[in-house]
């Protein structure tokens, strides 16, 4: 049932995540327990993996990564930006 997300990269965190939350951030509504957990699973999951098998949005831990390396990207600029300079404190 999960290996489809394991193989796009999930984590136990995405998939918890996933479970609540739909694709675009919105928390799914919670009005009465799944009567039969294992399509409650795929429905919920269907929000974030195409028919194709691809992904809708990046799972919540490659989007941190993504931002992490973004922001080490711009430090490194500004490190060198800085280096270059030949200012001294």
């Amino acid at each position: 049932m999960l290996r489809s997300a394991f193989d796009l990269g999930a984590t136990i965190s995405d998939i918890r995540h996933a479970l609540d939350h739909r694709a675009d951030g919105a928390p799914w509504i919670h009005t009465h327990d799944p009567r039969w957990l294992p399509s409650w699973i795929r429905y919920r999951l269907s929000a974030w993996i195409t028919p194709a098998g691809g992904l809708v949005a990046p799972w919540p831990v490659q989007r941190r990564a993504a931002e992490h390396a973004a922001l080490l990207a711009v430090q490194r600029a500004r490190r060198e930006t800085y280096d270059a300079s030949g200012v001294v404190w």
